[in-house]
């Protein structure tokens, strides 16, 4: 499933609509984050640290997580954009517009109201996996941390390239 985003939301408000819009599949949701996770990169780490949380739903981030994830793109300025499509270490993570995710569903058996997505992007050898969970008709992030570790990185910034 391919979610597409014209451009990242310039404030908490324009993603605040996009969530009321798009909250309604594990893969939107999933989607979300990596366009949250680009806004506290590129944008504000305090305003995509929010976005995140709307995404957490009833559960914010904790301290921990707040840290796990500061802590993952503190030296990867490209860790978000390395999902998008077209982007390759090849070409220092540039991705094609408009922004483009292809989410895999695991079709195997999930606890009842969970789900896993899988995403695919050369920054792996593998794909890698998020966990959502709904509540009232919505989805949220549960559980994200494959997909911010370990992202091979840039040519650009490869001694050994």
């Amino acid at each position: 499933m391919a979610e597409v985003f014209a451009k990242i939301p310039a404030t908490l408000a324009e993603f605040q609509e996009l969530a009321d819009q798009g909250m309604d599949t594990p893969e939107n949701t999933a989607a979300l984050f990596f366009v949250a996770l680009e806004a506290m990169i590129s944008q504000s780490r305090s305003e995509g640290l929010a976005m995140i949380n709307i995404l957490k739903g009833p559960q914010p981030m904790s301290r921990h997580e707040e840290s796990f994830l500061k802590d993952r793109i503190m030296d990867k300025p490209w860790l978000a954009r390395a999902y998008f499509q077209g982007a390759t270490p090849e070409n220092n993570y540039a991705p094609n517009e408009p922004l483009t995710l292809i989410f895999e569903r695991d079709t195997r058996p999930q606890e009842p109201g969970f789900a896993r997505v899988y995403i695919k992007t050369p920054a792996f050898d593998s794909k890698r996996g998020m966990q959502l969970r709904s509540k009232g008709g919505k989805w949220y992030l549960w559980e994200y941390s494959a997909v911010v570790t370990g992202v091979r990185i840039p040519v650009s910034e490869d001694p050994w390239a």
